[in-house]
């Protein structure tokens, strides 16, 4: 009995021996061991070969994409990027949107429950040897080939679940906080650079009202997808169903919820269809109240809080700045007793708190009369203490002197998580002294 146990335990020896033999090498490889998935999803296998960035993969294929074709990726190419959503509310439908710091591409796939593994803020990798990239309306796909039953006709279309098992590989672990929605430019919303450039991105508008919220409509009605319209929240202004909806599916968990009703700002996928943009919201929490003033003064009463340093006064003169009327606001003039004199003088608001938003924009009206140059003579400035200014880059100045005001606007956004303080910088001489008038100031 003895003999068979020690022949036993030998010939265990000797197997082992043999099967690390034969293993070799590759058993005792770093990357050997990495392989072996960690988890049921993606393929482990992969390796960062050939990566490129989701605007060079949207260049490469532009023609196919523009043209609403597709084409099968036949070379090493893969690109990675975050999750920046997903399936989780069934607004996005078997598919996923992917976000790198270039742009943006949606990804489609013939299965359910992608948030599962595909949450926002998972990077992922992607190989895209053997996949297909096109288009639906011009907004950049990547899957695999959808026939048309009735007609034949063919197009990019969701890849089935094996074929995209084996082409994408979780990155790390799932962080939200690695993407953050990008402010939409509703000024560029009919640029077609801008939107090649942004279509698909996770981006946030502001300050709108949907058209049609009246505490009775929904979201979409009757399973049928809707695109809702919106408008300005403060001008009240219509945005054309021709430039941007919010679309939501007939099978969205939230489309028979109440439209809400207020101003607020709306974050989502930002697609498009040829050249609408169709936000996608993923669920309902993508909607926050707007702020629609952060601080407001008009000037049709008073001057309010806004005090004035007189930087330099001429001999007989005790002021640049005063109140006019409500009809004309605030207005400095260095035109006194029938001459121009020299003068420079601050008009400064109080201080106002930007430390709880993430974008600001300061507007004003203001006409400017007499004038030799209006950018040197009558200057828009911010400061962080009070006492230090930095000219702002004002749009809209007057095209020309006269007494017509103009709206003017500069963005404050870099100065966001600070309390800041504006100042409208007046400066006149003996040759030339404009008359400024400034009103309703508004930073929003």
């Amino acid at each position: 009995m003895k003999k068979i146990k020690i022949i036993a335990m030998a010939l265990m020896a000797m197997t082992g021996l043999m099967l690390g033999s034969c293993m070799g090498d590759s058993y005792a490889d770093p990357d050997m061991v990495e392989t072996i998935p960690a988890a049921p999803y993606g393929n482990n296998l992969l390796r960062e070969k050939n990566v490129v960035s989701i605007a060079q993969l949207k260049s490469d294929y532009k023609t196919t994409i523009n043209g609403g074709g597709y084409k099968l990726i036949d070379k090493p190419m893969m690109i990675k990027g975050y999750i920046t959503g997903n399936d989780i509310s069934g607004n996005l439908y078997q598919e996923v949107a992917l976000q790198d710091e270039t742009g943006a591409i949606l990804v489609d796939i013939n299965a359910g429950g992608l948030h599962g593994y595909l949450p926002v803020g998972q990077e992922i990798l992607i190989d895209l040897n053997g996949l297909y990239i096109g288009s639906y309306g011009k907004q950049a796909k990547i899957g695999g080939i959808y026939t048309n039953l009735k007609t034949g006709a063919t197009s990019v279309g969701k890849m089935d679940r094996p074929t995209w098992q084996k082409h994408f590989k979780l990155l790390d672990e799932a962080d939200a906080s690695n993407v953050e929605a990008e402010e939409f430019d509703l000024t560029k919303a009919t640029d077609a650079t801008y939107l090649e450039e942004n279509a698909g991105k996770l981006m946030t508008i502001r300050k709108v009202k949907f058209n049609s919220a009246n505490g009775k409509n929904v979201w979409a009605a009757n399973d049928e997808t809707t695109n809702q319209t919106l408008k300005d929240a403060i001008t009240g202004q219509w945005i054309s169903s021709n430039t941007v909806v919010v679309r939501t599916s007939g099978y969205a968990r939230f489309a028979n919820a109440i439209l809400p009703d207020g101003a607020y700002d709306i974050t989502g996928i930002f697609t498009r269809y040829n050249n609408v943009w169709q936000i996608i919201i993923r669920n309902t929490d993508d909607l926050s109240p707007s702020v629609l003033s952060i601080f407001k003064e008009a000037f049709d009463e008073s001057q309010g809080d806004f005090t004035t340093e007189n930087i330099k006064l001429a001999e007989g003169v005790s002021y640049a700045w005063k109140w006019a009327s409500a009809a004309y606001g605030m207005k400095a003039s260095g035109y006194v007793n029938g001459a121009n004199v020299e003068l420079q003088s601050r008009l400064k608001s109080p201080a106002i708190n930007l430390s709880s938003v993430k974008s600001a924009t300061l507007k004003f009206d203001q006409a400017i009369n007499f004038s030799s140059d209006m950018t040197k003579e009558c200057k828009v400035q911010v400061s962080t203490n009070g006492k230090t200014w930095t000219d702002l880059d004002v749009k809209g100045y007057p095209t020309k002197n006269g007494w017509d005001f103009v709206t003017s606007t500069a963005d404050l956004t870099k100065y966001c998580g600070k309390t800041i303080y504006i100042g409208f910088l007046y400066s006149s001489s003996t040759s030339a002294a404009p008359t400024w008038e400034v009103k309703n100031f508004m930073v929003d």
